[in-house]
């Protein structure tokens, strides 16, 4: 599982990991103690046994042509694609081998707080063949828009004034024609207070990002797999100048992450220097989740 988190004091974390709770690390450096704590909590909903692939805090834009994973963003989403169908699914080149996280037990791979106004996309979460791999798509804040017969028996919503911006769920049966809402892809009803970040607990994953003297160097390779290795023994931490620096960029944005485990974890840092326009780009991680 990848988690990627972005706070309004723009740090942008990126573990791979799969552990709940606090973990009691290796030393990093000769008498320092690793207190773990779990970087994947903060994309975690509460009463789900995993997490999503990508939770932001607030506003989130996405300029890339598809996403393998989930997806919960906690303010309004943005995507542009022009026009054209933005998949959510399971996998097509990366790892398919991750469960999806749950709301009230049901499987969900897209949870949005707001539908942004300026989207151009069918943001779709999309079926497959194999039942245990569909999710839903759900909206928390639907008052902007309505929803309808979506595609393969699913539900959309669209956006009031914008028939570009729509949100998809092919796995959400529809369940009506009135156009004010449907149970399979509204997040608790609609006049309701319930947002995308009250379903999630406490980032404890700061207490990690805090610590100092704990911090392992992954080794980079600027060949045509694009790699990165993770060093054994604790958390290993990089930042969006290190894999500029190192030429991965210029691999479409993709590498790929192998080492990681319950206690070696791989942090990339995101300051203030990277952020441009009010966003900060992040690479797109394959081959974990």
């Amino acid at each position: 599982m990848i988690a990627l988190g972005v706070t309004p004091v723009l740090a942008l974390g990126v573990a791979l990991s799969c552990l709940s709770g606090a973990v009691q690390g290796d030393a990093a450096e000769s008498g320092t103690t690793v207190q773990l704590e779990n970087p994947m909590a903060a994309a975690q909903p509460e009463g789900s046994e995993s997490s999503f692939t990508i939770r932001t805090f607030e506003d989130t834009t996405l300029l890339n042509s598809e996403l393998e994973g989930s997806l919960a963003v906690g303010g309004s989403l943005t995507v542009q694609n022009g026009g054209n169908d933005y998949p959510l699914l399971q996998n097509v080149a990366g790892n398919g081998d991750y469960t999806l996280p749950t709301i009230n037990d049901t499987p969900v791979r897209a949870l949005v707080q707001q539908l942004g106004s300026t989207t151009n996309a069918n943001v779709r979460a999309k079926t497959t063949a194999d039942p245990a791999t569909n999710g839903v798509a759900e909206i928390a804040d639907s008052s902007d828009g309505k929803f309808s017969a979506g595609l393969d028996g699913g539900t959309q919503f669209t956006l009031t004034g914008n028939s570009t911006a729509r949100l998809l769920s092919d796995a959400s049966k529809y369940e009506g024609s009135s156009g004010t809402g449907s149970p399979s892809m509204q997040l608790g009803e609609s006049s309701s207070t319930t947002t995308v970040n009250s379903l999630f607990a406490e980032d404890t994953g700061t207490k990690l990002l805090a610590q100092s003297g704990v911090w392992k160097a992954p080794t980079l390779s600027d060949d045509q797999n694009v790699s990165i290795q993770l060093t054994a023994g604790g958390p290993n931490r990089l930042t969006l100048a290190d894999l500029e620096t190192d030429g991965m960029v210029k691999y479409q944005n993709q590498f790929r992450v192998s080492g990681q485990s319950e206690t070696t974890p791989l942090i990339i840092h995101v300051d203030a220097n990277d952020v441009q326009g009010g966003g900060a780009a992040a690479s797109l991680l394959r081959g974990c989740r």
